[in-house]
């Protein structure tokens, strides 16, 4: 299924995207998930590695590792750990194996838990469960025809938790 995913996002990002960086090497991931001590999903890396390192998808896009598209906080490992370290500083802990993965604006992530590969949203310093898998978060950007998940019709919002709300 990853690979039929992958070349339909192929596809969609020819159609609605400028330039996107460079793929990631497996240097670069390997290196990520030494850092994060957790191996990143299959989907999550086999978008990284074939389609770009970050920059497409919903909202501001994907967050790239070392080399690829950053977020306000950096690249994928930089992204993860300031927002441990600031739920640390207030006293909470942040779940070791989810990574923010899509960034939104306004200090809201979509993370995937990495054992599971459920989707999470990030906002107001809390972590909700999305309600969908990576693949499922992916699929339904690709239904809205590239648009963001927050501009897609009642159809697919269904099964998409809006991050803003």
């Amino acid at each position: 299924m990853n690979s039929e995913l992958i070349g339909r996002l192929c596809s969609q990002i020819e159609n609605t995207h400028g330039d996107l960086p460079a793929p990631a090497s497996i240097k670069s991931i390997h290196a990520a998930e030494q850092e994060l001590c957790v191996a990143l999903p299959s989907l999550l890396r086999e978008c990284l590695l074939q389609v770009g390192n970050g920059r497409f998808g919903p909202g501001y896009g994907l967050i790239g590792v070392e080399g690829g598209y950053e977020s306000d906080y950096g690249n994928l490992v930089d992204t993860y750990k300031r927002i441990r370290d600031d739920k640390k500083s207030m006293g909470d802990d942040w779940p070791s194996q989810v990574v923010p993965f899509c960034e939104w604006g306004g200090n809201i992530f979509s993370c995937v838990d990495c054992t599971t590969e459920r989707v999470w949203t990030f906002s107001d310093f809390s972590l909700r469960d999305a309600g969908i898998t990576l693949e499922r978060f992916l699929i339904e950007w690709l239904a809205a025809n590239g648009e963001s998940l927050l501009n897609c019709d009642r159809r697919h919002q269904a099964n998409v938790v809006n991050p803003a709300t």
